[in-house]
């Protein structure tokens, strides 16, 4: 059964992740310089401290999947010999094998963490996680707000988050130490998930591009207002040609340091 290799990951799913080995992209601060609303004396006669405001955001449909897929998941590993569950995740995993182009590329990064790489492999499946992190990237890039793109960064630990579901620090050894005894090996297993991302129609079909809208306090706020959310931006913020370039380069700088 496929989906028994995605236990030995399971903790990482749920738990926090931990920080990412590259100092460029560091971990939120849990106050980011607030004050705590339970020890702050002018702040604590006017906030019950602890009351939960639900908040009625409208999941998008990448969302609903790949919730679909975390809770399989759970379920899977509550109770080995759920069917149900197993069935699930093993369409998903077929679903990702035949329509390789059709789940945003936050999906695929849990997929390929839950599954490919504890199976695999990073030397064999490196190439795929790079092609998502630039497809990732240029969608970041054209449809994000500046603070959606911190919160896919930071929180989801994207550029990252296959190595996190597949190990943790075990997983990013094994590729620091082909880059460090393989240099040309890893230039070469980057440069092919490049070339994955970058062929002619990738970047523009296959799932919805603009999947970044769903992060940011923008969707947040209209919500807390009572407003309908903000309309996606019908124009990307760069265009094709310049942010596919930006997202090579800061790829490449991200896999490979020190060997651009």
């Amino acid at each position: 059964m496929r989906s028994a290799f995605l236990f030995l990951s399971f903790g990482f799913f749920f738990a926090q992740s931990p920080q990412a080995w590259s100092a460029e992209d560091p971990p939120v601060s849990s106050t980011n310089g607030a004050k705590n609303p339970s020890t702050d004396s002018a702040s604590s006669g006017d906030v019950q401290v602890g009351k939960q405001i639900p908040l009625a955001v409208q999941p998008q449909a990448w969302q609903a999947r790949r919730a679909e897929f975390a809770g399989a998941i759970k379920a899977a590993n509550a109770d080995g010999k759920d069917e149900t569950a197993h069935n699930t995740i093993d369409r998903i995993l077929t679903d990702y094998e035949h329509h390789p182009n059709g789940r945003t590329p936050m999906e695929v990064m849990d997929i390929l963490g839950m599954f490919y790489l504890p199976k695999n492999g990073i030397r064999k499946g490196m190439p795929v996680v790079v092609r998502e992190a630039v497809l990732g990237w240029y969608d970041t890039l054209q449809w994000a707000s500046d603070s959606g793109r911190a919160e896919i960064v930071n929180n989801e630990k994207f550029l990252v988050r296959a190595f996190l579901l597949a190990g943790g620090k075990k997983a990013s050894d094994e590729w620091v130490a082909i880059i460090k005894n393989e240099p040309e090996e890893a230039k070469k297993i980057v440069a092919e998930g490049i070339r994955f991302a970058t062929q002619p129609g990738v970047a523009d079909g296959g799932y919805d591009h603009k999947w970044p809208t769903a992060y940011g306090l923008e969707r947040t706020i209209s919500t807390l207002k009572g407003e309908p959310e903000q309309a996606t931006a019908a124009n990307p913020r760069m265009s094709h040609d310049e942010a596919m370039a930006e997202a090579v380069k800061r790829i490449t700088a991200y896999y490979l340091p020190g060997l651009q």
